[in-house]
């Protein structure tokens, strides 16, 4: 089924067998690493950072986290680097830096079939700015493929003429969102789930993190399908089920998913409300290219729910970075404060750095899209870390920073506090 779809969607249709634990994944399939020691974008915060690896038993399984954090300097330390061969600026175990804590905590949801460190140069940034981030290694990791029946490729083709990505790799992931209820079953238990460990390490006396949680404070950022949960854990995002649904859309065996109704699975016909999912604990949400599962005539009504401040940060190449029409419909309907930022020339896999860097994956991307990855990745870490420090820090001055246009990279920016 590779090379079926317009060159968007070869990172995904050229994906196949899952491997039990692969070592570089995505797609849940085993890649070769890119040659080891790649270096990713520098820091711009002024602490070092510490990654730590820990495993938790979760239901029947286990689920892995990475801790980022702010660290003390060690002579002669060496960068952490991933399994996808990328290095920065992460110690591996590093002693924490307590010195200027209790540090805010956010929680990381990657995109679909990612894994917790691929996003290196965003991650270790925000613990450098103090922040202890917790990134999820979500099931879909090591087991989601791209599968989907040929009239759901075809239809897929459809989707991406029409500029229409976000669609598109929705179907060509047909089998896994429907196993999994397009990840109702097990994303909000395992974001819900980090945090309540993340909590608890607090007042752990046997965690290294013991005293250096801020618990009040807690944020949350996700990419691509960590995005759309983002949107629904973490700001607030309504999903209204309480108008009639066609045939089509009830029918959950519809070889054609994206006609499937996000309200006919069963989790979102048990919802005690609209906003079932939203964790009140979370203060503050970044939303990073998000696609919208949501029935598009009702993004607007469910945005309208959020009042947690929000950022959507995404690019704005057409056909490689395609959600741009429902981010906008959140970025409007939401009461705010609110903050949509778009990077020029910008694809949707640059915030992972560890995937934007494999030739593999990124064969049949234009050389303008991978091209001044660090003055991109600026951009990305400039905009995050001001919007946290602002709402989990209560930092006032970072309020010019997000309200101006960081670089000539900046496509578009908008705000309402």
């Amino acid at each position: 089924m590779t090379r079926l779809i317009a060159p968007f969607l070869s990172l995904f249709l050229s994906l196949v067998v899952a491997e039990p634990d692969p070592a570089f994944s995505f797609g849940a399939r085993l890649l070769d690493p890119i040659s080891t020691g790649i270096e990713t974008a520098n820091t711009t915060g002024s602490q070092h950072v510490g990654i730590r690896r820990e495993s938790f038993a979760f239901e029947d399984r286990q689920l892995n986290v990475s801790w980022w954090y702010p660290a003390t300097s060690e002579d002669n330390a060496v960068p952490f680097t991933n399994a996808g061969g990328l290095v920065g600026e992460a110690v591996l175990d590093a002693p924490l830096d307590s010195s200027n804590g209790p540090y805010p905590l956010i929680i990381f949801s990657p995109g679909v079939a990612s894994w917790d460190d691929s996003y290196y140069f965003f991650l270790q940034n925000l613990a450098s700015h103090g922040y202890v981030v917790v990134s999820i290694k979500h099931l879909d990791a090591t087991k989601a493929e791209a599968k989907a029946n040929p009239l759901a490729l075809a239809q897929a083709k459809k989707y991406q003429e029409e500029q229409n990505g976000s669609y598109a790799v929705w179907l060509t992931y047909s089998w896994w969102f429907r196993t999994t209820h397009e990840g109702l079953k097990y994303r909000p238990q395992e974001i819900g789930f980090v945090i309540d460990k993340a909590i608890q390490a607090a007042s752990d006396k046997l965690s290294p993190f013991h005293g250096n949680i801020d618990a009040e404070n807690i944020g949350m950022a996700g990419h691509s399908l960590g995005g759309f949960y983002t949107l629904l854990v973490g700001a607030g995002m309504a999903v209204n089920c309480d108008y009639p649904m066609t045939l089509k859309e009830q029918n959950l065996l519809n070889p054609i998913l994206t006609e499937v109704n996000f309200c006919a699975w069963p989790e979102s016909r048990n919802f005690s409300s609209p906003t079932d999912l939203h964790d009140s604990r979370i203060k503050a949400a970044i939303s990073l290219a998000p696609p919208v599962f949501i029935k598009p005539s009702e993004i607007t009504r469910g945005a309208n729910s959020i009042k947690t401040p929000l950022m959507i940060l995404t690019g704005n190449d057409p056909y490689f970075e395609s959600t741009l029409k429902p981010q906008r419909q959140l970025y409007d309907g939401a009461a705010g404060p609110k903050y949509k930022v778009e990077i020029n020339a910008t694809n949707h896999m640059l915030i992972a750095d560890t995937y934007q860097y494999n030739d593999e994956l990124t064969a049949n991307v234009p050389a303008y899209l991978k091209s001044n990855f660090s003055a991109k990745a600026d951009v990305y870490m400039t905009y995050s870390s001001a919007f946290f420090d602002m709402y989990l820090k209560k930092d006032d001055s970072k309020k010019e920073v997000l309200q101006s246009s960081s670089s000539p990279l900046v496509a578009a920016l908008d705000y309402s506090e």
